[in-house]
């Protein structure tokens, strides 16, 4: 077994900046090596942690001792069945999104994640959806089957019709370690528009998303907020971020509502567009600011600018962390939140900033302390947070995972309302 040597010390941390140690690491190229893995270390009480794109943000793939099994190198795209792609773990999405536009034109894999260099294990294992969850659903449905070697080394085929994958599916692989996908893709809309909406209060852009929810508008792709905090934290970042380069400057004391509806049918979203403008300016947006795209380069170009709000959370963490080590992501992942303009305007002083899915009442609040005391306290106003809406029926862990620093969440919860599970997912 490969023991832990210095030159893998990247391996020991994911975006959440938890720093981790272990004592062996390995990186299987194919199934067979992790059966011999998972068979040579198949001993009571051993730990083994397994790993992708690091992309996470709550420390699930960060090691505390024990294997750490890296999956990497298994970065194999086979072919295409009919509307099914299988691939290895290891394969980062943008690569699936590449294979799929080259080999099989006019047709997409559904779960649409902000972090395009995640992993499709890491996808699989945490849930991850995207901003286009709203109309696609969650990614289990987009998922036809895995084959995964148990801790034992055995092997396992199921199906996303057998019970069995919910062992898998969200466990962040505790269970197992997944060394096949089968995907499902789905064919692409004719015409898809993105529209930014810009409002002064956070009040505004709640009754839109209310106003558009009652409208039971059919062909609504996606609906992103994004708090005037995180367009001011993106300003202060956006001029070392190359793939900002084209997108508008907005204003930093705005809030954003983007939101992108499709159709095979052009005049259907003409349509929708005009009511979505007429229900933006019901709720005191102005509308010659709105901006609309239409081109795959300006779709591409907006959800980098989605992207950009988690990534500058991410960087300002990354300051912080070098004056106090201790210091990592904090963010929350609750969803169905009954009183969304409470959840966001909290009474603190400690720098956060709020993006996330607006129809699916699916926000994550970002804090961004300075220093070890902010930290803790942050850390404190997520668990009152998370409790308070779990005690209202939202769900408090949705598609991050819990990893290492969300444990004490879970702990809380479990504490608080002992005869009430389940808590998550």
């Amino acid at each position: 077994m490969n023991k832990y040597q210095d030159k893998y010390v990247d391996y020991l941390s994911d975006e959440s900046k938890l720093q981790g140690f272990c004592d062996y690491i390995e990186f299987p190229t194919c199934e067979e090596e992790v059966i011999d893995l998972l068979k040579s270390n198949n001993k009571e009480n051993s730990i083994i942690t397994v790993q992708g794109g690091r992309t996470g943000i709550v420390g699930g793939s960060v090691p505390h001792g024990g294997l750490l099994i890296n999956l990497s190198k298994m970065d194999k795209i086979f072919t295409i069945d009919d509307d099914i792609l299988s691939v290895m773990p290891g394969v980062p999405l943008f690569a699936i999104n590449e294979f799929v536009n080259r080999e099989k034109k006019g047709y997409f894999f559904p779960v649409d994640c902000t972090e395009k260099t995640a992993s499709i294990g890491g996808i699989f294992s945490t849930g991850a959806r995207g901003p286009r969850n709203y109309s696609l659903g969650d990614s289990i449905k987009y998922f036809a089957g895995i084959e995964v070697i148990d801790f034992d080394g055995r092997k396992h085929i199921i199906s996303t019709e057998d019970e069995k994958i919910y062992n898998y599916y969200k466990k962040e692989g505790k269970a197992g370690v997944v060394t096949q996908l089968r995907l499902k893709l789905l064919k692409k809309a004719e015409h898809i528009w993105g529209i930014v909406f810009l409002f002064d209060r956070t009040e505004d852009a709640v009754g839109f998303a209310k106003d558009v929810e009652e409208s039971k508008i059919e062909n609504i792709m996606s609906f992103e907020y994004m708090s005037a905090s995180a367009i001011a934290l993106i300003q202060e970042f956006r001029y070392g971020m190359d793939k900002l380069k084209g997108v508008p400057e907005f204003e930093k004391d705005v809030h954003m509502i983007y939101t992108e509806i499709f159709s095979d049918n052009e005049e259907d979203i003409e349509r929708s567009a005009e009511i979505l403008m007429d229900l933006a300016a019901n709720n005191h947006s102005d509308i010659d600011q709105a901006l609309a795209v239409s081109t795959e380069d300006d779709l591409d170009k907006m959800a980098n600018y989605r992207h950009a709000a988690a990534e500058c959370c991410n960087m300002s963490i990354e300051q912080a962390k070098k004056s106090d080590n201790r210091i990592t992501k904090l963010s929350t992942d609750i969803s169905n939140i009954k009183d969304i303009c409470h959840y966001v305007n909290l009474q603190t002083d400690i720098r956060y900033v709020v993006f996330g899915h607006m129809l699916d009442a699916h926000l994550h609040i970002n804090f961004l302390p300075q220093n070890y005391h902010e930290y803790m306290e942050a850390k404190e106003i997520i668990k009152r947070v998370s409790i308070e809406n779990y005690l209202k029926g939202a769900t408090i862990f949705t598609e991050n995972g819990i990893g290492k620093l969300k444990q004490y969440i879970l702990e809380a919860l479990k504490e608080t309302t002992p005869s009430k599970p389940p808590y998550l997912l």
